[in-house]
């Protein structure tokens, strides 16, 4: 079979693909998180080191995948680089970090589910209750499954739950747009601020005073944190090289 007709994913699945795997569960708390981190100037600082930081990981996987076709994903391009070593830590860490962020959109998944059902799925200490250990576990194992059976199959599904995450986010942005306030936004734009909780944690008030440099420097500093972990999965068209219909579709991906 020719190797450009060979059965595999799409170009549109692999965009589906990467960016299902980038809007993770952080991107849905991204500005709660980002609120509690940084005044809008640190967070506006922030966004564009985290855009250029991206944009160059983008274009560094985009020109391995062009040059150096035989290869697929993170891992194998540490192997080819540094040795078996270097490429069996880089695949393993890869791993751990997709565990990770399943295991973090499952907490998200159970804790707004018990929104509608209160105290079903969330103990009122915070903690998840035995029920949502039992169906996270089988959601995650009936996914598992699915992705053994083919990872064409997985990919349909995947789109389906991209567009079951993308319209939350549409909503979100136009609700955002029709809601701005300027004045809201601009005040306190380069200030420090330090929140003031009661017993509970839960902030009664904010106090304001003048940013110094370092105070800057650690609002950037948290706010990467958070923005880097909505990233995770930007790299997935690399990772899917090798299941691609075409090898160049994973670079335009």
């Amino acid at each position: 079979m020719d190797a450009e007709n060979k059965k595999g994913i799409g170009l549109a699945a692999l965009v589906a693909i990467i960016v299902s795997g980038a809007i993770g569960g952080g991107v849905f708390n991204l500005s709660n998180d980002l609120a509690t981190n940084a005044s809008p100037g640190g967070v506006v600082i922030s966004w564009i080191v985290i855009g250029f930081g991206i944009l160059m990981l983008v274009l560094s996987l985009n020109h391995l995948v062009v040059n150096k076709p035989e290869l697929s994903g993170v891992s194998d391009y540490a192997r080819a680089g540094f040795g078996n070593m270097v490429g069996f830590i880089s695949g393993w860490g890869y791993w751990l970090s997709a565990w990770a962020g399943n295991r973090a959109f499952a907490v998200l998944m159970m804790t707004s589910v018990d929104y509608f059902f209160p105290g079903v799925f969330q103990a009122k200490n915070g903690s998840l209750t035995i029920l949502s250990v039992i169906v996270v576990s089988i959601v995650s194992w009936g996914l598992t499954l699915l992705v053994m059976r083919g990872v064409e199959g997985a990919a349909a599904i995947n789109a389906i739950v991209l567009v079951a995450k993308l319209i939350p986010l549409f909503v979100f942005v136009i609700a955002g747009i029709v809601t701005f306030k300027a004045g809201v936004f601009i005040a306190h734009f380069w200030q420090n601020f330090v929140a003031n909780t009661n017993a509970d944690g839960v902030i009664k008030s904010l106090t304001w005073s003048n940013m110094t440099g370092g105070d800057l420097f650690s609002q950037v500093k948290g706010s990467l944190m958070v923005m880097i972990w909505v990233f995770v999965g930007i790299e997935g068209a690399a990772m899917m090289g090798d299941r691609a219909k075409r090898k160049s579709d994973a670079g335009k991906a």
